[in-house]
């Protein structure tokens, strides 16, 4: 259990619980949220979302280091997930449509790992503490 504290004690100390007991922030449209892995789990995640646009986030801390991202989209009635690399790159490059939907939404995919940059969520060496 302290382990997997740990790996989220930087978010729940810059994040603050709010009264369904998660750790959420609203800025400039955007929600910043952590969710602890639950008893006798590991997996937890970080997530910027733009309900608005119809655009998340997802970032998986993974217990031995390193992290996994996922990207969903609701875009003209349709919904897309991804998964990506550190690089922002599709993890499976051998799937067309989903190297094609990297492609068609760079730009939002840019858009969420820079405010994640930005918030200090995400910074040059993994994460860091949301301001």
């Amino acid at each position: 259990m302290t382990l997997t504290k740990n790996r989220y004690q930087d978010f729940i100390v810059a994040v603050p619980k709010n009264e369904r007991r998660t750790y959420v922030i609203q800025e400039e449209g955007y929600a910043y949220s952590v969710k602890l892995p639950d008893y006798i789990s590991f997996t937890g995640n970080l997530a910027i979302t733009n309900s608005e646009k119809g655009e998340l986030l997802i970032i998986w801390p993974l217990i031995n280091g390193g992290y996994e991202y996922g990207m969903r989209f609701q875009k003209d009635g349709e919904a897309y997930e991804i998964y990506v690399d550190d690089n922002m790159q599709p993890v499976n490059k051998d799937d067309v449509q989903t190297v094609q939907l990297v492609q068609k939404y760079k730009s939002e995919i840019d858009e969420l790992f820079e405010r994640a940059r930005e918030s200090g969520v995400l910074n040059n060496d993994g994460f860091g503490s949301i301001n």
